[in-house]
């Protein structure tokens, strides 16, 4: 399998349009076997037919293929942090660079635990996404209410969730529309990570900064089971235990959400009311 094993340290990214994976083991100093996922677009085949090849320290070797989505490699890597490459042909392809930390990679798992207990208690928030290359702007407010604004070339979409009631509206200044009533509620607060708990091989990646703010980098595997879901995610959480940014890889899914304005309740101009 190409998915991570318990205790492997895995990163998410993409290489063009494909989804690609990387798990070491044992991920500490010394030689380590590279499994790497390929998830290939629109579920086609191609990326899985293509050559991959793997840069680690400027040059590039052959991986062997272990499985329809599966590539395999031995590297060695020391104690200091490196970076290696994914590179996949064809036209879905390209390279994904992983920046690796200094071996072994501290467990990150608590801290990533705290933080999805922190970011539940919130009262409201707004998420800054980018889904992609879709734009969208959420707004959520307890106890259920939803908005989302959908940013096109030729416009934007609103959509507003109150309740168990639904508008939408085509651009900013137009009327809203009801759509629809009954069902469930809306749910807030919502976090994408929430379907996928618990975190597999949580380990702290790195150390950056989200708008100034400093956040320590926390990558883990999301899938589960006999037949897991390929999907990965890196979250930046600042000192305050705040998820920052959050990326999720996923086939034909890659989505990076800011999340902003925590805590101040949003109001909107002509509710539909």
């Amino acid at each position: 399998s190409a998915f991570p094993d318990q205790g492997d340290l895995t990163l998410g990214g993409k290489a063009g349009r494909t989804l690609v994976g990387v798990s070491l083991h044992p991920a500490s100093p010394g030689r380590n076997q590279v499994r790497i996922y390929l998830g290939a677009p629109n579920g086609g085949g191609e990326a899985r037919r293509s050559r991959v090849g793997l840069r680690v320290s400027g040059s590039v070797r052959r991986t062997q293929r272990c499985g329809a989505s599966c590539r395999t490699a031995e590297v060695h890597l020391g104690d200091s942090p490196a970076r290696v490459g994914v590179i996949v042909g064809g036209k879905d392809g390209g390279e994904a660079s992983f920046s690796l930390p200094a071996l072994p990679a501290p467990d990150g798992l608590a801290l990533a635990r705290s933080a999805s207990t922190r970011m539940e208690k919130l009262k409201s928030y707004r998420v800054q996404e980018n889904l992609s290359g879709i734009r969208s702007l959420y707004s959520y407010d307890r106890p259920h209410r939803i908005w989302v604004r959908v940013m096109y070339t030729g416009g934007s979409q609103e959509t507003l969730w109150m309740g168990r009631r639904t508008w939408e509206r085509e651009g900013p200044h137009e009327s809203w529309k009801f759509r629809s009533k009954g069902g469930n509620p809306a749910p807030v607060p919502y976090f994408v990570w929430d379907s996928f708990k618990p975190f597999v091989d949580a380990r702290v990646v790195g150390h950056g900064r989200v708008g100034g703010t400093p956040a320590t980098l926390v990558s883990f595997f999301g899938g589960h089971g006999s037949d897991p879901e390929p999907v990965w995610f890196t979250q930046w959480i600042s000192r305050r235990g705040i998820v920052l940014r959050s990326e999720m890889f996923a086939p034909n899914h890659f989505m990076i959400d800011r999340y902003v304005a925590l805590n101040r309740h949003f109001a909107l101009r002509r509710l539909p009311l």
